[in-house]
């Protein structure tokens, strides 16, 4: 999660202004980390199902996603309702725009891991690009989109710019791993 505060850099100009912006990435990157190894440790589990023959195997990224959602929807509302105050009251009032970044930063990190159960799902099924191009995709997406998305809506125009090419990664895995699975059936 680096990427999007390296681009902030040049865009900004302003250390006041990224260091917020850079906390509330951090943020992501704690969340992510911190839900990611659920997905790891379910590799070995998945990958013996798989070869196995396991038709239960097919629902475990579709489940991983619906409980991402869940805990990425309530996560999110408790951000925007709480996390202005929240963190005014802990880090004080000069961070006051990172609580207002609570809430996008939990949906970017919901949607870092919305696909996480679909990679590895093709990767047990030996099909490794499309990991790999979503997130040559994703990438370029953040680079074009990450100035236009500050110029029109400054500090929190970088998280919209950061939902977009993780929404792009799960939008292309997610398709591939479910036709994957139905012609496994």
């Amino acid at each position: 999660m680096s990427l999007p505060v390296l681009l902030l850099r040049p865009i900004l100009n302003d250390f006041a202004t990224l260091g917020p912006v850079a906390l509330a990435f951090q943020g992501i990157t704690i969340i992510a980390a911190t839900g990611l190894p659920f997905f790891a440790a379910a590799l070995p589990v998945l990958s013996r199902a798989v070869a196995s023959g396991d038709r239960r195997a097919r629902h475990y990224a579709p489940l991983s996603a619906i409980a991402v959602v869940l805990l990425t929807g309530l996560g999110t509302w408790i951000g925007f309702t709480y996390g202005p105050q929240l963190i005014a009251t802990v880090l004080g009032p000069e961070f006051a725009v990172t609580g207002t970044l609570i809430g996008p930063a939990i949906l970017v990190a919901g949607l870092v891991m919305l696909p996480t159960g679909f990679g590895p799902y093709l990767t047990v099924h030996k099909v490794v690009w499309p990991s790999a191009a979503a997130g040559l995709a994703g990438c370029a997406a953040l680079i074009v989109f990450m100035p236009l998305a500050v110029a029109q809506s400054g500090v929190l125009g970088a998280m919209y710019a950061a939902m977009g090419p993780w929404g792009l990664r799960a939008a292309l895995l997610i398709p591939l791993a479910r036709r994957k699975g139905r012609r496994t059936r």
